[in-house]
Parts: C-alpha cells; structure tokens; sequence
C-alpha cells in the first residue's frame, strides 16, 4: 500500500466539496459518513500518516 502525508484541513475541505456535488436526497446521509470517518478513522490514524494543522 503506497503511504503518504495528508492534513486534516485539506482532507476536509476536499469532503465539503465532494459533499457539495451529492444530491439532495443523499446530503444528511454523506454529511453522517463524512463525520463518522473523521471521528473514528482520522482520529484512530492520528500520528500514522495524518497531520493535523
């Protein structure tokens, strides 16, 4: 698996834009997922590969 170095910041603000482009109907469900892998899957590589800044 390659590796490399994101920051947080940048890493949301790509989801607002990609949630931005989500229809409608499917806004609350995205927003829910994108808040979940934030918490739970950023927060977990937190120190591996993930700066926050």
């Amino acid at each position: 698996m390659n590796q490399g170095l994101v920051d947080v910041k940048e890493l949301e603000r790509f989801l607002d834009y990609l949630q931005d482009k989500v229809e409608d109907v499917y806004q609350n469900e995205t927003k829910q997922a994108i808040k979940r892998f934030m918490k739970e899957d950023v927060d977990r590589l937190n120190g591996a590969n993930i700066t926050r800044g």
